[in-house]
């Protein structure tokens, strides 16, 4: 039986580059400016476990709550500060995300037919991080059914040396959503 835990803080993070608003199809020119935009990568608590039922196979699990509402531009209003006005009167651009904290859960089970070779399953159910009235075409989430399996052979170690390789497929179920 094994047991972990991990905590990830939140973390800041400060993005620039550049706009570009191209309005030539409408002959209006093209307008290049320069953008600054702070975005946190939000904090998260993980917890998982692994039992071993028998020599060749072990259930693994871990739970992560990952605390969205709590990071500068998904949590709060997200400001895109930029250095020239668009248009001449756009100063900055802002975008109401909201987003809400989550529950992760996984599961797996890992089959090992000798000391080479092993095969894995697992599920993953992943909560969307946004209400049914928000929605863009940067962040489309909705809750997630993820289904996974893999293939793995192992090398025999020589002097504490060797290799692996791991074949694995995701799919991905994304659940309906209506946007009010």
């Amino acid at each position: 039986f094994t047991l972990g835990a991990v905590y990830r803080s939140k973390t800041k993070m400060e993005w620039e580059g550049f706009v570009t608003l191209d309005l030539q199809p409408a002959g209006l020119g093209k307008q290049v400016t320069s953008f600054q935009v702070d975005l946190d990568m939000p904090g998260h608590l993980q917890v998982g476990l692994a039992y071993r039922f028998a020599e060749n196979l072990t259930w693994t699990a871990d739970l992560q709550w990952t605390e969205w509402s709590d990071a500068n531009g998904l949590g709060s209003v997200l400001i895109i500060e930029l250095d020239d006005p668009l248009l001449g009167f756009v100063n900055d651009l802002s975008v109401e995300y909201d987003a809400n904290d989550t529950l992760t859960w996984r599961t797996g089970l890992d089959y090992q037919f000798n000391n080479k070779w092993s095969v894995q399953f697992g599920y993953a159910y992943d909560e969307s991080i946004f209400d049914d009235e928000h929605v863009d075409i940067l962040v489309y989430d909705s809750n997630r059914n993820i289904l996974t399996t893999g293939l793995s052979y192992d090398s025999p170690k020589v002097n504490n040396s060797g290799w692996s390789a791991t074949l694995g497929v995701q799919i991905i179920i994304y659940e309906s959503r209506t946007i009010e």
